[in-house]
């Protein structure tokens, strides 16, 4: 029976339930690391999306916003949808989102 207890810690021990934060963070680094660099996106509801790392638009009107980050390109849908800030490397899109569709390059 103590040896069963005792494979039981060492299994808690090997898979946590809830790995350490910092664990977590070296995966995420090393996987950056290793395909470069990825755009970040910050959705505020339906009503905006804020992306860092937008290297330029493809695609424009009122109901689609296509724009490449290099390897990734992405497309927003919806209705009244507007570019409210644009710079080198990010974007600021505005309007009601309704979908949003992933392309990966060629």
């Amino acid at each position: 029976m103590r040896k069963n207890r005792k494979c039981r810690e060492e299994l808690k021990y090997i898979h946590p339930k809830k790995p350490p934060v910092h664990m977590f963070q070296a995966l995420v680094d090393k996987t950056g690391e290793a395909i470069g660099p990825l755009p970040q996106f910050q959705f505020k509801g339906n009503r905006e999306v804020i992306i860092d790392g937008c290297k330029g638009i493809l695609e424009y009107d009122d109901t689609v916003v296509r724009i490449t980050t290099g390897r990734l390109s992405l497309r927003f849908m919806g209705r009244n949808l507007s570019l409210k800030c644009l710079s080198d490397n990010s974007a600021v899109i505005t309007g009601r989102i309704t979908s949003v569709e992933f392309y990966g390059s060629e």
